[in-house]
């Protein structure tokens, strides 16, 4: 059985003014950094809105999967990172 990864990016109003924005520019880069590899798929949730006191935070979830022994976890990691560092999972 294989694994799957998962992380998700995470921006709310204390850090920057357009959270979303930040989100939907670092899953555009990171999908397309993925979109020529071959045994890998990545699969996304809908960005969520959590409104809070005092912000509002938008979160999107993230799964990757892997079929080929050409590329190790690390180089997944490695694509990940250099799009925006995450904790990482595996499910």
């Amino acid at each position: 059985m294989s694994k799957t990864l998962t992380f998700q990016f995470c921006k709310d109003t204390r850090f920057t003014d357009n959270p979303e924005k930040w989100i939907n520019d670092k899953t555009e880069t990171l999908l397309n950094k993925f979109k020529d590899l071959v045994g890998v798929t990545i699969k996304t949730e809908n960005t969520r809105r959590i409104d809070f006191n005092d912000c509002v935070s938008y979160r999107k979830r993230f799964y990757v999967n892997k079929n080929t022994r050409s590329l190790t976890w690390n180089n997944i990691f490695e694509i990940v990172n250099s799009v925006s560092p995450q904790p990482y999972d595996f499910i």
